[in-house]
């Protein structure tokens, strides 16, 4: 946000030692144009992914609203302004010219902040993505709200953040001096995407269900990811593999640890046998950020494992929102209703007409979440390369199959774009009214 520079009126009185408002408020000129001076500090000294400190050109968002009011587009004074570290506690404004000043009136005011800093943050509402585990930092989603009833007087603003999601870590050690290196841990069937109100400080909008691959250290003595806080532990396990053996822990199996709190790390200690294939979990404690309860595991291994993450299977298919946010992955299920075809080689030759015979297509069809969807330019619809083969072609093409618009079918391809649009391709198998085809 730009500074304002305020113009007063000739009219308006000017006092020995203080300058009068036209609206009559008195204005000590000692606070005029002061900058807010910004001190930022994580909460109990609570670790962020990698140390215990601010890192050098970490960047936070901040904003000074009018005091006692919500963050909103009337109450805002400074709009998602970014403010710079060299490794300390001590921010500055990233632009000068951008540079947080008091109000020229001598108002209180109120500063919210949140780490890591985004430029496009639309109506107070910051998106949360935590798919990918490789950066820790940049997805350690870190809020301040405490700093209140500020002005110009005293313009040191005292940021306290606090860890708004969840931390699992697991501490890998190998029996007989088995190498962990190239072990792989993830978790299935986990949101990966939410929205953060700035001005209420909730989640909301959980969505993107998908298996999370833990960042793990090169010699896979551990492993851990920043994830959304859940009480919903249905269908997500935690699978390790090393080499030919694959672990499975359900997360619901713990009658101590039945959810993830936010600002919470959830340690487990995991003792691994690879040559006899057993797995033991000696400890499962939640420590800093937040201490809590403790859980002892033991686990064996599993020879038949399916994974039935989301998308992995006909019963638990991607819908085609989710097929969408999941493009370039492959042998993946997805569920939707048929509502159309391209008639010829471009995306604006989409018709839901079923009435000329001659122009329905053989090659390809759209699936979409809404049976009465009739447009794909909205983000609920995928286009579908038809196979060739003489075993799945013949029954769901449209050209030849025209009852099925609008019905309900299952698919098993990759996902790639096809009609410049997001789409799934090289289908192996389909699944109509109970029906799998190739029979």
């Amino acid at each position: 946000m730009k500074r304002f520079y305020f113009t007063v009126n000739m009219l308006c009185v000017l006092l020995p030692s203080f300058f009068l408002s036209c609206e009559g408020d008195l204005i000590d000129p000692s606070g005029v144009s002061r900058k807010a001076l910004i001190n930022a500090q994580v909460e109990n000294t609570q670790t962020r992914a990698s140390n215990n400190t601010w890192s050098n050109n970490d960047s936070i968002g901040i904003y000074m609203k009018k005091a006692g009011e919500a963050l909103s587009s009337s109450s805002v004074l400074a709009d998602n302004v970014k403010y710079v570290t060299g490794g300390t506690s001590s921010f500055s404004a990233a632009n000068d010219d951008e540079a947080i000043l008091f109000p020229f009136s001598g108002s209180s005011v109120d500063f919210i902040g949140y780490y890591p800093f985004k430029r496009l943050v639309s109506n107070f509402i910051y998106p949360v993505d935590v798919s990918v585990q490789t950066n820790q930092e940049a997805i350690d989603l870190l809020y301040s709200n405490n700093s209140s009833g500020l002005n110009t007087k005293e313009p040191f603003v005292n940021m306290i953040f606090v860890h708004q999601l969840s931390k699992i870590r697991l501490n890998i050690h190998a029996e007989n001096g088995v190498s962990l290196a190239g072990i792989a841990v993830k978790l299935t069937n986990t949101e990966t995407t939410a929205s953060f109100d700035l001005s209420s400080g909730a989640l909301s909008s959980y969505a993107s269900v998908k298996d999370v691959s833990f960042f793990t250290a090169a010699d896979g003595s551990y492993a851990e990811a920043i994830l959304l806080p859940t009480s919903n532990f249905s269908n997500k396990d935690m699978v390790l593999t090393i080499g030919e053996l694959t672990y499975v822990y359900p997360l619901s199996g713990s009658s101590s640890i039945t959810s993830f709190e936010k600002s919470t790390q959830y340690t487990y200690n995991i003792s691994l046998n690879p040559g006899e294939g057993s797995i033991a979990v000696a400890s499962g404690d939640i420590t800093n950020w937040v201490n809590g309860a403790s859980d002892d595991l033991s686990l064996s291994p599993t020879t038949d494992y399916t994974d039935n993450g989301k998308g992995k299977s006909k019963d638990n298919p991607f819908t085609v929102e989710e097929a969408i946010q999941n493009q370039n992955s492959n042998e993946v299920w997805v569920k939707g209703y048929i509502i159309g075809y391209f008639s010829s080689t471009t995306k604006s030759s989409f018709t839901t007409s079923m009435d000329d015979g001659s122009a329905i297509s053989q090659s390809n069809f759209v699936i979409s979440s809404n049976v009465n969807e009739t447009s794909v330019n909205n983000a609920n619809t995928l286009s579908v390369s038809v196979p060739t083969s003489t075993k799945i072609r013949p029954y769901i093409n449209l050209k030849d199959n025209p009852q099925l618009l609008k019905t309900e079918i299952l698919l098993k391809g990759n996902l790639t774009a096809y009609f410049s649009m997001p789409g799934i391709k090289d289908i192996t198998t389909v699944v109509i009214d109970g029906v799998e085809y190739p029979k």
